[in-house]
């Protein structure tokens, strides 16, 4: 359950929040199953925070910081994350079905069973990003940074994923199951 006190101050927009952020550094701000679902958080910095079950369907999160931030079970349908920062950020079984992360970092992230489907992910930075069991149905990993096939080799499914042609041809060879598509939905 989110803190009222934090909840109360980031609802008072952007720049209010992160003066407050920058005035009080070392807080790490509660936001747990707050219904947050589009509002307009361009820019917001959320690093450390807590965001487990909170709702941004639909928020813009555009250049956000959510680097380190807990957003387990975190519904980010449709929300835009483009040139959002989310290093080691924990995102384990988030939703992020049809969210754009286009130039996100997503450098350390734990994208472990996160849903995936759709997202726009091009050039997208997955350096160290773990990816074990995320599905990425029809999501557009064109031009991703920093994107192994060993990182790519774990994931659940990339049926329909659009992938460049270097990596989808050792996906071919090496990993054809991946591109099936899976029995169970999601």
């Amino acid at each position: 359950m989110a803190n009222p006190k934090h909840l109360s101050k980031f609802k008072q927009g952007v720049e209010i929040w992160n003066k407050w952020r920058d005035e009080r550094p070392n807080i790490r701000p509660d936001l747990s199953g707050a219904h947050l679902s589009e509002m307009e958080l361009r820019g917001a910095v959320l690093w450390g925070a807590n965001l487990e079950r909170a709702d941004f369907v639909a928020a813009n999160l555009e250049m956000a910081n959510l680097g380190e931030a807990n957003l387990e079970r975190a519904f980010l349908a449709d929300a835009n994350l483009e040139w959002a920062i989310l290093c080691r950020a924990n995102l384990k079984r988030t939703a992020l079905w049809g969210a754009n992360l286009e130039r996100a970092d997503l450098m350390g992230a734990d994208l472990n069973s996160a849903f995936l489907g759709e997202a726009n992910l091009r050039r997208a930075n997955f350096l160290g990003a773990s990816l074990k069991k995320a599905d990425f149905r029809g999501a557009n990993l064109k031009r991703a940074e920093n994107l192994s096939v060993q990182q790519i080799s774990r994931v659940k499914t990339l049926y329909r994923a659009q992938i460049d042609p270097s990596l989808m041809e050792i996906i071919v060879k090496d990993y054809p199951h991946l591109l099936i598509e899976p029995e169970e939905h999601p």
